[in-house]
């Protein structure tokens, strides 16, 4: 009897070892938590997209963002899914959100946009501060669409167009854009015999409007003609009475934007419009005169959303959603470009446009060991390029950069500033405004003498700025034997578009 005692526990040992590796298997189809998620039935997804519908409509708008989530999960996402997300995302004031998912649900509609999407997208654009793209969205439908213009694009086209900056009023693009919302708002018009279309809607007061269509175009001319004043006065190399001048050519200004403005016959405001009606027609009301401008969020035609929950609702992460970031560039050869590396970090595609607005792709080459700068090369035709100066011993510097550039005006902006100690890797230079553009150029006596690494956190009297003998470690071997051909700093300076 000694015998089995002293030889049971081993023999217990013995099988449960022979029994794990059995466990183990027979557990492992079970032990799907961490394996993909299958794809969801058809009728479910439906199922979700009316959910997120519905909530959207009964102005549960987080509800409505948490259900169009879960329906984005199962690739590829619908248009109808991202417009339904982006439209909550607007309604919750989460506008940057807003653009992103409109501007994919465009995308995706490809040639065919329904016009409400569309809409929408432009909508978005505004409320992001670039009226541009949103009108060169409008502008090619409405031109696909000419016989047979929409009220609802030519309107939201209007909009866009009463939201550009001032100093973009007369670019040849917005004039361009300004001329077609005209000629379709005339186009509008003979349907409705007695009614004028204007500020996108109808009035009785055809005379009034044809008044109010003159005076507008003719604070067009005068805009121009006290803008055309002013530079005269400026560039004048005569002081004497050069500054009360100047303040009359302000001032003539400033009467002929406000009678351009008051003139204008773009709508006010624009609400946004539902998800995909394909087949509502275009609702149209005569009006006397357009309202005053009130906020876009606060004039939507859905129910008041509730009171919006503690925790803040925020996107999933979609790496299939392809998404853009702008930086700045310098050239240092005729083919080599320097710019900040995290402007280009996961870039699947890099485009550059120059001064001349034209666009050229690019491909990294390197970064530098502190993983501050990157070096690209451009495909395609040589651009011009500036000098480095290793040697910069302080004084005067300016840089340029692309914080405000749009669609219709590729020009840099330029700040101006000094850099006192050059001693470091990095200097501390002051300029008069805060670069937002990463990786401008830093130009002193015509040439490159660093690269500033300005954050949300700088301080425009201490901007960090990465030196040109940096620049020069980064190129090494690559350091061009051209001569310099950039004649004017700008002409080296080019916009980074990236699409990661």
């Amino acid at each position: 009897m000694a015998w089995p005692m002293k030889i049971g526990p081993w023999l217990l040992v013995c099988l449960l070892l022979a029994v794990v590796p059995l466990s183990a298997d027979v557990l492992r189809p079970a032990d799907t938590a961490s394996q993909p998620t299958r794809p969801m039935p058809t009728d479910a997804v439906a199922a979700l997209q009316q959910k997120g519908e519905d909530l959207l409509t009964a102005g549960d708008y987080p509800g409505a963002i948490s259900a169009f989530q879960a329906e984005l999960a199962q690739k590829p996402p619908s248009m109808r899914c991202l417009h339904g997300l982006g439209l909550a995302y607007w309604f919750d004031k989460q506008y940057t959100y807003a653009a992103k998912y409109l501007r994919s649900a465009y995308i995706a509609a490809g040639s065919d946009v329904p016009v409400n999407l569309l809409a929408n997208t432009v909508l978005a654009e505004c409320q992001a501060h670039q009226p541009e793209r949103g009108i060169l969205r409008a502008v090619v439908y409405l031109k696909k669409h000419a016989d047979a213009p929409d009220e609802r694009a030519v309107d939201v086209l209007g909009y866009a167009l009463a939201t550009l900056p001032d100093n973009e009023w007369l670019s040849p693009a917005a004039s361009s854009a300004r001329d077609l919302y005209l000629e379709l708002e005339q186009k509008l018009t003979p349907p409705r015999q007695g009614w004028k279309r204007m500020a996108g809607g109808w009035t009785a007061a055809a005379d009034e409007a044809a008044a109010r269509h003159h005076a507008f175009t003719q604070a067009i001319t005068d805009v121009q003609n006290a803008q055309h004043e002013l530079q005269e006065v400026q560039n004048d190399t005569n002081r004497r009475g050069k500054a009360t001048r100047e303040v009359v050519a302000q001032n003539r200004l400033a009467e002929a934007n406000t009678r351009y403005t008051q003139n204008s016959p773009y709508p006010a405001t624009f609400d946004p419009l539902p998800l995909d009606p394909a087949d509502a027609a275009p609702t149209t009301h005569p009006v006397v005169a357009p309202s005053a401008p009130v906020d876009i969020a606060e004039t939507v035609a859905l129910p008041t959303p509730p009171t919006p929950a503690a925790t803040e609702v925020t996107p999933k992460a979609e790496e299939a959603q392809p998404q853009e970031r702008h930086a700045t560039a310098v050239a240092v050869a005729p083919n080599l470009v320097v710019t900040a590396a995290a402007a280009v970090k996961d870039a699947k595609k890099i485009t550059l446009v120059g001064i001349d607005g034209k666009t050229q792709t690019a491909e990294l080459i390197r970064r530098d060991d502190s993983g501050k700068l990157a070096l690209l090369r451009v495909v395609g035709r040589p651009v011009k390029f500036l000098a480095v100066n290793s040697d910069f011993a302080g004084g005067k510097v300016r840089c340029f950069t692309y914080d405000n550039a749009g669609l219709f005006d590729n020009d840099a902006d330029v700040y101006n500033g000094t850099c006192d100690s050059v001693a470091g890797a990095i200097w501390n230079i002051t300029l008069d405004n805060l670069p937002a553009s990463p990786g401008s150029p830093v130009i002193g006596n015509g040439k490159l003498i660093g690269i500033e690494m300005a954050t949300t956190t700088s301080k425009p009297a201490s901007i960090p700025t990465i030196t040109a003998k940096q620049v020069l470690k980064l190129l090494g071997s690559d350091l061009p034997a051209d001569v310099p051909n950039a004649t004017n700093p700008a002409q080296a300076v080019l916009r980074v578009n990236v699409v990661y």
